[in-house]
């Protein structure tokens, strides 16, 4: 998906810098704006599953060290 899109952006950008129309600048700068999106989304994307991920490692560890350091007269 982002890889079509790149060829799309690409292929917009060398038609527009060899007319130098309007009409093609606005194509190209639609295609740049989603791929631009799509990058965001998917590094959006990861970011919440790498925090899901720490977050629920953390969690376990916070459980493992409360059974570690109790103090062993209560």
């Amino acid at each position: 998906m982002l890889r079509v899109a790149k060829m799309e952006r690409r292929k917009a950008e060398r038609h527009w810098l060899t007319s130098g129309l309007t009409v093609h600048k606005e194509i190209y700068v639609a295609f740049k704006k989603k791929v631009t999106k799509i990058v965001h989304d998917a590094k959006l994307q990861i970011a919440q599953t790498a925090n899901s991920f720490f977050m629920s490692l953390i969690n376990s560890w916070e459980d493992i060290n409360h059974h570690l350091f109790l103090p062993q007269f209560l």
